[in-house]
C-alpha cells in the first residue's frame, strides 16, 4: 500500500504538460509596447512597428521602424533588423528578446553596414529593446512553468506541478 501511495505522489509530482503560444500572438503583445520614444545624444528616437519572427533554437529576429530626429539637420527614416536570444526572467515570468545583433540596417532608402551604424543602434538596443517585454506569462499557469524554449513560429512553455 506505502509503494502504490508513493507512485501515486510520484505520478503525480511528474505530471507536466505544454503549451504553445503562436507567433501571431507575440506579436500582438509586443505591439502593445510601442511605439517607444527615447533620448539619445539630444537625439529623440522612435521605434514602432515590430514585426517579430521566432527562428528557433532560443532565436528571434526582429524587424522594426526607425526614425531619428537630431536637434539640428533632417530627420533620419529606417528600418533594423536584427537577431538576438531569448532570456526567460523566472521571477517576473517575462520572455524578452536580449543580445541583438543587426543583420541589415536601411536609413533613408540607404543600407548601411553595422559596423557604420552599430554605436547608434547598439545604445538604442541597450537601452530600449532589452528592457521590452516580448511576452508576459500571467495568472495560475505562470506559476507552474518549468521551462520555455523558442521553436520555429511558437514558444513551448512546459508546465508542471
Amino acid at each position: 500500500m506505502r509503494n502504490l501511495v508513493f507512485l501515486v505522489v510520484l505520478f503525480f509530482f511528474s505530471c507536466a504538460y505544454t503549451l504553445t503560444i503562436p507567433e501571431s500572438e507575440l506579436n500582438k503583445r509586443i505591439q502593445e509596447s510601442f511605439p517607444v520614444k527615447k533620448e539619445i545624444y539630444l537625439s529623440k528616437v522612435v521605434l514602432d512597428n515590430p514585426k517579430l519572427k521566432l527562428i528557433g533554437k532560443n532565436e528571434g529576429e526582429v524587424i522594426f521602424d526607425l526614425d531619428v530626429i537630431p536637434p539640428i539637420g533632417k530627420e533620419i527614416k529606417g528600418k533594423v533588423d536584427a537577431v538576438g536570444s531569448f532570456k526567460f526572467d523566472p521571477k517576473t515570468k517575462t520572455l524578452y528578446l536580449v543580445d541583438l545583433e543587426t543583420k541589415r540596417v536601411t536609413l533613408n532608402g540607404k543600407t548601411f553596414l553595422t559596423k557604420d551604424t552599430g554605436e547608434l543602434l547598439s545604445l538604442i538596443f541597450k537601452g530600449i529593446l532589452n528592457q521590452i517585454p516580448v511576452y508576459r506569462f500571467e495568472g495560475q499557469k505562470a506559476k507552474l512553468i518549468k521551462n520555455v524554449e523558442i521553436e520555429k513560429g511558437k514558444v513551448v512553455v512546459k508546465l508542471g506541478v
